[in-house]
């Protein structure tokens, strides 16, 4: 017997059955709200180049991957990299959202090795004339 579940007692079989109903019912949060979180593809591409910070690069957020291509993403502030308009940023990779084409840049803010990598849309960048943002 199984006790104190759904408020009183019930057999393993009747247990079961229950439990088994409840989650191919629909009512169950976390089989649905998987289901609804689709991620994004993206197609990376190495970059090596400078680049300075937009006078509106704190309209955007900083992520540890392109927005919605990844799951547990997190979010930094700009605070965290002391950033202020025409700051040297250190671009090492280029993503490309699907289906969006949205441009992300993964950058540091130091050239040291092991410097902290931070993604940020393409916008939030002033780039040389020879790199574009598609």
């Amino acid at each position: 017997m199984v006790k104190g579940l759904f408020g009183q007692a019930y057999t393993m079989a009747q247990f079961y059955t229950l439990v088994k109903a409840y989650y191919n019912s629909g009512t169950s949060s976390s089989s649905s709200s998987a289901a609804s979180t689709s991620l994004n593809k993206a197609t990376y591409t190495s970059e090596s180049t400078k680049a300075t910070l937009s006078s509106s690069y704190s309209k955007y957020k900083l992520y540890n991957h392109v927005k919605g291509a990844y799951t547990n993403m997190k979010t930094y502030k700009w605070s965290s990299i002391s950033a202020k308009a025409g700051k040297t940023v250190y671009i090492n990779m280029k993503g490309i959202r699907d289906p969006q084409g949205s441009t992300w840049y993964r950058f540091t803010t130091s050239t040291a090795k092991g410097a902290k990598e931070y993604w940020a849309y393409s916008d939030a960048f002033d780039l040389p004339s020879t790199t574009t943002a598609a």
